[in-house]
């Protein structure tokens, strides 16, 4: 029995490797992967995105700028970047990550002196969307935070 389970799973390995095999070579061969020079082309790695998101943040009463919120920009949902506006009250992320079609910036100030906001913004790329680059999404987010009265 022991020797009919090894046999039966030693051929399904072969049969499975095997439509890898045939679909991997027949993906190299379409005519999607052929550039205008009939070189096929091959593309490694995993997908990607530039980002260029920045802000300013504001006191919503003054329209003066506020230093020192902390700023949280989520792009997937496993990873977010903390940043600090500087004494202009701007914020910048720059980097590449994997593609998402949105983004949530969230602002709250460490100190209490103002309530916390956050906005979800739509990502545009402006690269091809058949390659793994998906291009440069370029975004600026402003907020006019509220100060906490303190009675």
């Amino acid at each position: 029995m022991k020797h009919l389970h090894q046999n039966f799973l030693r051929c399904l390995n072969q049969l499975f490797g095997s439509i890898i095999a045939l679909l991997g070579f027949s993906m190299c061969s379409t005519s999607q992967s052929i550039n205008g020079n009939g070189e096929v082309m091959a593309m490694y790695g995993v997908p990607s995105a530039e980002y260029h998101i920045k802000g300013t943040v504001k006191n919503a009463d003054t329209k003066q700028p506020v230093d020192s919120m902390r700023v949280v920009v989520q792009i997937t949902d496993y990873e977010s970047d903390t940043l600090y506006t500087d004494i202009q009250g701007q914020y910048a992320l720059d980097g590449r990550r994997w593609p998402s079609d949105a983004a949530t910036i969230h602002v709250d100030d460490e100190r209490g002196k103002y309530q916390s906001d956050s906005k979800t913004v739509t990502l545009v790329f402006d690269g091809d969307s058949d390659s793994w680059f998906k291009g440069t999404a370029n975004v600026t987010v402003d907020f006019d935070v509220k100060p906490i009265d303190k009675q």
